[in-house]
């Protein structure tokens, strides 16, 4: 995934430095956060 991301253009330029670590931070975010919404989801049935 990383070579896709160094590749990637917006508008014919390839993405700076910024955008690439942005772009990370926004994947680990989401990865976290759903993460946490499934193990809650799964931990709050067996707590009925």
């Amino acid at each position: 995934m990383r070579v896709s991301v160094k590749k990637a253009e917006i508008d014919g330029e390839r993405l700076d430095d910024q955008q690439i670590v942005g772009f990370a931070a926004v994947l680990l975010l989401a990865g976290h956060i759903t993460t946490m919404v499934l193990l809650g989801n799964a931990v709050e049935p067996a707590r009925s």
